[in-house]
């Protein structure tokens, strides 16, 4: 397992993108898989990043591991932050063209649509996103 643990601000997002990067391609996912990845992870933290702590600057750990002999990654991102569950929230309502729509929003659409699996848990005062990765992304139904 591999983990990092940072101030959740916007200057550390690129070593922590980084660090999920370098464990799935250790374990030889596709370029295009860990882009996939990386747009989720990034949707993540910057989530946190703005809104979990409000204006404090709280700390987000991000944890990499394998499973299934190597065929899928598991990232858990950790905060303790306010109590947020990113399941709960709707699909966005993708049909207007795209002026007309709100800026933003898309970013759980997004972690939805790049992970195989998303999983969500609240312990001991923190937040915990499980976001897992299929070395050839699973056909979705949703």
């Amino acid at each position: 397992m591999k983990r990092m643990k940072l101030p959740g601000v916007i200057d550390n997002l690129a070593l922590l993108i980084a660090m999920v990067s370098e464990c799935a391609r250790k374990e030889g996912f596709s370029q295009e898989r860990v882009s996939e990845l990386e747009v989720a992870v990034e949707e993540a933290l910057t989530n946190i990043c703005f809104h979990a702590y409000d204006e404090a600057i709280g700390e987000v750990e991000v944890r990499c591991f394998t499973a299934d002999e190597n065929d899928r990654l598991v990232v858990e991102i950790i905060d303790s932050g306010k109590v947020f569950n990113p399941l709960s929230v709707p699909e966005p309502i993708l049909t207007p063209h795209i002026e007309q729509r709100n800026v933003g929003g898309l970013g759980i659409f997004f972690i939805r649509k790049m992970s195989d699996q998303v999983e969500y848990s609240r312990f001991e005062n923190q937040n915990l996103l499980s976001l897992t990765f299929y070395k050839a992304q699973k056909n979705k139904t949703d």
